[in-house]
Formats: structure tokens, sequence, C-alpha cells
């Protein structure tokens, strides 16, 4: 009996191993995937472009945009596409487009942040967050892989622009 406890221990730690060791696959393969993708920027979402910024030690490249602003369809439509701007990014950032105006809630480092109706449209408090509540558009954050803010950027920006704006020096 004692032996079959032992081999059943054993199983369960290999079987844990596995999945573990398949996970770490799965997350290289993903960021092996970014890096490679060489025809255009892979978006996240907040919540999972943190959590693979995390893992990877990555820092965060965080598009704040609405759905009318003319300017941020241009950054999408010109800057976005650049084939400097989409190496730069997928190589050194995960990139994250968040919607200043969207209504569902999002968790971050233990807060969860809401829409708040206000005016006209209103806004989501992680944006207000992030853009130290100057709301304009478009508008970029970049983050360390633990959350802390390390630039804001403002404006449009063309692909050159943006390119200086993201050297930090490296």
């Amino acid at each position: 009996m004692k032996y079959a406890i032992i081999f059943a221990l054993f199983i369960i730690g290999c079987a844990q191993t596995k999945e573990t060791t398949n996970e770490i696959v799965d997350f290289n393969e993903k960021i092996n995937a970014i890096e490679s993708n060489d025809s255009s920027i892979v978006w996240h979402s907040f919540e999972n472009g943190y959590e693979l910024a995390k893992l990877s030690n990555k820092k965060v490249f965080v598009d704040i945009y609405t759905d009318w602003c003319g300017w941020c369809k241009k950054m999408d439509a010109a800057t976005f596409i650049d084939k400097s701007v989409v190496s730069l990014m997928n190589q050194n950032f995960i990139a994250v487009k968040l919607d200043a105006e969207q209504k569902d809630t999002l968790r971050f480092n233990q807060v969860d942040y809401t829409f708040v109706n206000s005016g006209r449209r209103g806004y989501h408090q992680f944006a207000a967050v992030l853009l130290d509540g100057q709301m304009s558009y478009p508008s970029f954050t970049v983050l360390d892989s633990n959350g802390k803010r390390i630039k804001k950027i403002v404006g449009y920006q063309s692909p050159e622009q943006l390119i200086t704006a993201l050297s930090f020096g490296e």
C-alpha cells in the first residue's frame, strides 16, 4: 500500500511537471510568434497583455484611443502599419489597445476600474489614471513589466516620431 501511494504521488508530480512544461512551451511559442510577426502589430487586451509582459519582462505599450477619434484612426492606418514600427513594437513591447470609453470593468493591481458617466461620452477610470486625468486622444503610455508608467506620449505620432519616442536610449 505504501508503494502504491508513493507511485501515485510520483505520477501526479509528473503530470503537474508536464502541465507546467506545456505552459512554458505555449508561452515561449506565443512570444516567438509575436516577435517574428513582421506584417502587423500583435495587439492584446490590457489584461492579457499585462500578463504576457510580466512573464516576458517586456514593456507594455498602451494605445489609449476612442472610436470617434480621427487621429487615432490615422495612427492605425499610417503609423501602426509602418514596417519599422511593427518590428520595434513586436520585438520590444507587448502592445495593448485600451478604449478610453470602454464600459467593461478592468482589474489592475488589485483595483477595479470602471466607466464613469460624465458629459456627453464619459471615460474609463483606468484611462484617466494612465493619462493623469488629461483625456486627449490619441495618447500612449509605456509601462514596465511591473505596471509602473515610465513614459507618456500625447498626440498623433508619425512613424519616425514614435520610433524616436520609444527608443529609451537602447
